[in-house]
């Protein structure tokens, strides 16, 4: 159990990080235009994805291991 909630914190931790790179390149497209801004666009989906995985692994952790408790 130790492990796994070192493990969904660990997540918590990398989801955040990406949060927050996924704001900043947001704000980059908005402000920027053609190639440039369809690549931070690009970019904005994948980090969207890997966001949306992050939860699915957080929650399937929690409910194994933790019993649904949402700790970290």
């Amino acid at each position: 159990m130790a492990q796994a909630v070192e493990f969904i914190r660990a997540l918590c931790e990398k989801r955040d990080e990406i949060t927050h790179h996924l704001a900043w390149v947001e704000q980059r497209a908005v402000h920027s235009e053609g190639s440039r801004a369809s690549a931070l666009r690009s970019e904005a989906a994948v980090l969207r994805r890997d966001i949306n995985e992050a939860n699915i692994l957080i929650d399937r952790l929690q409910r194994r291991y933790l019993n649904g408790d949402n700790q970290p």
